[in-house]
């Protein structure tokens, strides 16, 4: 299905989404972030009172208006048929340089320490999904259900080369045993095989170090870091780079 909706989103230059508010809208955010990691030029209808997407502006003309305000999405249309169609390589040029999350990383280990001791997921969710938004990336969208494929989606620009895009992350509170860590990193390199991606990062709160020998009999495209290594990581160094050394360590045995 994934490859499906890719190759048909890939052959047209402009993608139009309508959110509703509804669940559905979640599948919705998925196509337009397939769309967006392809360079489409993308507008978005979107209620005014709905809450934040998790898409940077610059991927898309973002249209807060009701789904019948003929007057208003006509010149928006207008707006984004008239302009240059973007080149994928223009995101690059124009990409600032990143230092991390700086301070914002104890800020964000608070609130999951706290999220963590009260079992509160949805708080682990929006700490790991506040990360990644503040660390270079360019698309982050979480799973429209939690028991079919990984918690997010993220696309990058500066991933593609390192382990293509999407990028698959699963977050789990903890693993406490070696039968658990084989489970459920076999059970996300499903999700990658049937998403259409290349590889997944499994985030988790309490469990083995990422150079355990727990980890020996898992799938190899499957990185794994520990929740506080991960907010740590992001300090000083943007998500792609995290990526990159988790991936170099996985296929190099080099350090993180």
């Amino acid at each position: 299905m994934a490859d499906e909706i890719q190759a048909q989103i890939a052959q047209v230059s402009l993608v139009i989404g309508v959110l509703s508010g509804k669940d559905s809208s979640q599948w919705v955010l998925f196509e337009l972030g397939i769309a967006a990691a392809l360079g489409r030029r993308i507008l978005l209808i979107t209620p005014p009172d709905a809450e934040p997407i998790p898409f940077s502006p610059r991927h898309m003309l973002v249209l807060r208006v009701a789904p019948d305000n003929e007057e208003a999405i006509g010149f928006a249309l207008d707006q984004i048929l008239s302009a240059p169609e973007r080149m994928i390589d223009d995101k690059s040029s124009q990409r600032k340089a990143s230092r991390g999350l700086g301070e914002k990383a104890d800020e964000l280990w608070g609130s999951l320490e706290h999220s963590l001791a009260v079992n509160d997921w949805k708080g682990v969710e929006n700490v790991v999904s506040e990360a990644l938004k503040y660390s270079d990336t360019d698309v982050v969208v979480t799973s429209p259900r939690r028991d079919k494929g990984a918690d997010f989606a993220v696309w990058s620009d500066l991933l593609e080369t390192l382990v293509g895009n999407p990028l698959l992350v699963e977050v789990k509170s903890r693993i406490r045993r070696r039968e658990d860590a084989l489970r459920i990193t076999n059970q996300i390199a499903a999700y990658v095989s049937g998403s259409g991606s290349q590889w997944a990062l499994l985030l988790y709160g309490e469990g083995p170090d990422p150079d355990s020998n727990w980890w020996a009999q898992t799938s190899p495209n499957v990185l794994v870091l520990p929740l506080k290594s991960f907010l740590e990581g992001l300090r000083s160094r943007t998500f792609p780079e995290l990526v990159r050394d988790l991936r170099n360590s996985r296929v190099h045995g080099s350090s993180v």
